[in-house]
C-alpha cells in the first residue's frame, strides 16, 4: 500500500505511526506550501498546558514547500528549544537527546523543507527505525495508485491525567 504523507515538522503520532506501517511511504516534495499546517507548528503538552510552537517563515500560498524560506528576523529556534527544555527536562533520557535536536537548530536552515527533512532522520535515528520513505518526483493533483491520503490532516489528542 502505497501512501501520500506531508513532511511536518516534527510530526503527531498519527504521522509517525503511518510511517511505520507496511508499505510505501511517498513525501509529497513538490506541493504549494499551505498556511496554517503543521508543515511549520507544532504543539506539546506542558505542565501548563499545550504549547504551540511556529517556525516563522518567508512564503505564500502560491510558493513550492520545498522554497518555502525561514524567517531568522526573530529568535525562535531558542524558544523552541528552551520550550521543550521546560516542558521534558524532567523527563527520563531528555538530556541524552537534547544535544542532537540543537544541533539541528544551530545549523540555521535556509529551507523549512530542509529543517523538517533533518528533524525526520535525527528522529528516525533515535528510534533506531529504517524509513522507507521516497519523495515525489513532480506535484500531482490527483495521486494515482495512492491508497492513502493524510497530507493535511491534523489530530491532537490531548490527554489530561
Amino acid at each position: 500500500m502505497d501512501k501520500l504523507l506531508n513532511l511536518p515538522y516534527f510530526g503527531s503520532v498519527y504521522h509517525w505511526a503511518q510511517l511505520f506501517r507496511q508499505g510505501n511511504n511517498i513525501i509529497e516534495a513538490h506541493g504549494n506550501y499551505l498556511r496554517r499546517t503543521f508543515r511549520n507548528r507544532v504543539v506539546i503538552m506542558s505542565a501548563n498546558g499545550p504549547i504551540a510552537l511556529t517556525v516563522p517563515v518567508f512564503s505564500s500560498n502560491d510558493a513550492p514547500y520545498v522554497q518555502t524560506r525561514i524567517n531568522y528576523s526573530t529568535d525562535w529556534a531558542s524558544e523552541h528549544l528552551n520550550a521543550f527544555r521546560s516542558a521534558y527536562n524532567a523527563s527520563p533520557f531528555y538530556e541524552f537527546y537534547e544535544d542532537d535536536f540543537a544541533a539541528i537548530y544551530q545549523r540555521n536552515n535556509v529551507f523549512l523543507w530542509q529543517l523538517n527533512l533533518d528533524m525526520m532522520q535525527l528522529i528516525a535515528q533515535l528510534l533506531q527505525i529504517e524509513l522507507n520513505v521516497t519523495f515525489t518526483a513532480e506535484y500531482e493533483k490527483q495521486p494515482s495508485q495512492v491508497v492513502m491520503a493524510l497530507g493535511t490532516i491534523a489530530i491532537i489528542c490531548l490527554l489530561k491525567v
